[in-house]
């Protein structure tokens, strides 16, 4: 279980003192991107509009990348991966 928190600057600063942060990105048909992120049993997640916010996605993607966060590409069981 994680607790997803709701403001980014939160997150920020927990992400700070995480040993193995990740996150993921989800494009939506629809055009907007969706920012997954975990840090420890914190988590937040964020959507951004590809043409209209996509300087604040990069500053998010790069702020995530400066911390070490390691993208995840995809997820599933461990009984379906072997």
């Amino acid at each position: 279980m994680v607790f997803i928190v709701k403001r980014w600057e939160d997150f920020k600063e927990h992400l700070a003192y995480a040993k193995k942060p990740v996150y993921r990105v989800i494009r939506r048909k629809d055009g907007v991107i969706e920012i997954r992120a975990k840090a420890g049993m914190l988590a937040w997640k964020g959507e951004f509009d590809e043409e209209k916010e996509r300087e604040l996605l990069d500053v998010v993607i790069k702020t995530l990348q400066s911390y070490g966060a390691i993208e995840v590409v995809d997820t599933m069981p461990d009984e379906e991966f072997i």
